[in-house]
């Protein structure tokens, strides 16, 4: 069930939103600075502007990071890509752009060694998955891909439109006890390569990672930056961690020679 994705056997250092603790979220300055960092994986969001071009930014409007109210999902992509969305964050990258879709395939294909983990924010159609998935087999990404949202429909959807690119389910909220079938059973049936829980689900339900594992998930962890956080991820057996200081984690990855729970080996 698992495609060619990083996680078997070593932890995979994932950058959120690019290196988001050091340049601006969702931008290719970002994704750089994820790259120098050490970073072997890179998350971002997508959403589709007005017009049906996926753009990587993670809120419905404008206004935290590019300075305007407007909604993504009500302004054409160029507009979009007029938007400045660096200066919110310091002023060294004012005028650095929203980028779409189009510029991540072209800054992964001058980073073969990087993959993605993409999140498509809230509910997408048929029409808008064909879109996102007819450019990542163009840019010869699918297999560097992995595709993930909270939404069991979009997951769904997912399967149904692009079965031959890895997918996943985000969860913020763990399964009641005893009733981890349900969640597993969803799973299996849209070939869920992976399973992501919030870090804190690490801790309010200690065999979680086991049981993915055990039903053929990888586990990418969200969002943990302190080295407390990394250590308990990793002794539970994790596959990966989405962090805001990828090159913190690489640092303590480095020098800290964590020990894997065996079911995540």
């Amino acid at each position: 069930m698992n495609p060619v994705l990083p996680g078997r056997g070593e932890l995979t250092n994932i950058a959120h939103r690019g290196n988001s603790s050091q340049a601006p979220e969702n931008t290719l300055a970002a994704f750089a600075s994820a790259v120098a960092a050490g970073a072997g994986m890179i998350e971002t969001d997508l959403q589709l502007s007005s017009d049906g071009t996926a753009v990587l930014i993670h809120d419905a409007s404008l206004s935290r990071t590019a300075g305007s109210g407007a909604l993504v999902g009500q302004t054409p992509a160029a507009q979009l890509r007029g938007a400045d969305a660096g200066s919110w964050f310091a002023p060294q990258f004012a005028g650095e752009r929203l980028p779409d879709l189009t510029d991540l395939v072209a800054f992964a294909a001058e980073h073969p060694a990087v993959s993605w983990l993409l999140e498509f924010k809230g509910e997408w159609s048929t029409s808008g998955i064909t879109s996102v998935a007819e450019l990542l087999r163009a840019g010869g990404l699918g297999p560097r891909c992995l595709l993930q949202g909270f939404s069991r429909q979009t997951v769904r959807t997912l399967f149904t439109v692009a079965p031959d690119l890895p997918r996943g389910l985000l969860t913020g909220v763990a399964p009641p006890s005893g009733s981890e079938g349900e969640l597993l059973q969803f799973l299996s049936a849209v070939e869920a390569s992976a399973c992501n829980p919030h870090g804190s689900l690490l801790t309010a339900a200690p065999g979680l990672v086991d049981t993915l594992h055990s039903n053929g998930q990888l586990v990418y962890t969200w969002t943990l930056n302190e080295p407390a956080h990394w250590e308990a991820a990793v002794s539970a057996g994790v596959d990966g961690i989405i962090t805001d200081r990828p090159a913190g984690l690489a640092a303590w990855l480095r020098h800290s020679s964590p020990v894997r729970s065996a079911p995540g080996i």
